[in-house]
């Protein structure tokens, strides 16, 4: 049909827009699992040395560090889940509706015009009024006159 004429292009360009997104999305999440290691490791370093000096600030580094490494790798992890899932699903949108439009019919089939009150053939109808409705008519015309409101000739 016209009017789904560029539905292909429009889901492309979509897509397209999607995996950016996305691309750049992952980018974010390793850099801010990256950055968010390195501040766990900083905040366990400050917390050990309060407790237990610089045995502790190593201790604490470790712990703080390899636990914010396991949180940003998981948040990575789900984060591009749920992007594969959202271009997934904008995928599988795209060829149900794809579907839907090819269902669509396109052309009229069995359908006629030719019933009880459609004639095959012209029919030609005369109306007129009846003999009172003529006689108000010259009566009118008669008593006050056919004005055209034009200056000329008829």
């Amino acid at each position: 049909m016209i009017s789904n004429k560029n539905y292909l292009n429009a889901f492309n360009r979509q897509i397209d827009s999607i995996e950016l997104n996305n691309s750049i999305q992952h980018k974010k999440d390793v850099l801010n699992a990256f950055t968010g290691t390195a501040s766990g490791a900083v905040g366990g370093a400050i917390a050990g040395a309060k407790v237990g000096g610089p045995y502790g600030a190593i201790a604490g580094a470790a712990i703080g560090g390899t636990a914010s490494y396991i949180g940003g790798q998981l948040d990575v992890y789900y984060n591009e889940m749920l992007r594969n899932d959202a271009l997934d699903l904008t995928k599988d949108q795209f060829g149900y509706n794809l579907k839907n439009i090819q269902a669509l019919p396109d052309t009229l089939a069995k359908i006629s015009t030719y019933d009880k009150n459609n004639k095959i053939w012209p029919v030609l109808e005369y109306y007129t009024c009846t003999n009172q409705e003529k006689q108000a008519l010259v009566n009118k015309m008669r008593y006050n006159g056919m004005t055209v409101m034009r200056i000329g000739r008829i």
